[in-house]
């Protein structure tokens, strides 16, 4: 298993490159524009503000496809800005923990069982 699986993922662009997804990002704010990776990077890094802020808020239309569906997901998501448009981490950090936390426990749960199971030499039902 690759070590990297078991790392907390901490940034949605942390989660789509160890995803592999094919991703696209759009500003959702008075109009709709096409939004770079490099952006979202240094923002979710507190490197730059949002460059495209509407009414206190990152609006962020998000388009991906992980592996082999066939259709892809989309997120539209309103990430909390500080008074300086800076992210206010809480709520994407919420997302990331609700969406990616059963992913990352499953290959842990499997070795506990899997550990018990071979340990176990009669087994009742």
């Amino acid at each position: 298993m690759r070590k990297d699986v078991m790392q907390p993922i901490n940034t949605l662009d942390e989660f789509f490159t160890r995803s592999g997804a094919e991703v696209s990002l759009y500003h959702m704010g008075r109009r709709v524009t096409a939004c770079s990776r490099e952006t979202l990077r240094a923002f979710e890094n507190a490197e730059q503000a949002w460059p495209e802020p509407w009414q206190g808020q990152a609006r962020l239309g998000i388009v991906f496809r992980l592996g082999a569906m066939e259709e892809p997901a989309i997120w539209f998501l309103a990430l909390p800005l500080d008074e300086q448009g800076m992210l206010s981490p809480a709520q994407r950090d919420a997302l990331l923990t609700a969406y990616w936390k059963p992913w990352v426990a499953m290959p842990l749960l499997l070795t506990r069982l899997c550990s018990t199971l071979q340990n176990q030499q009669t087994w009742t039902i």
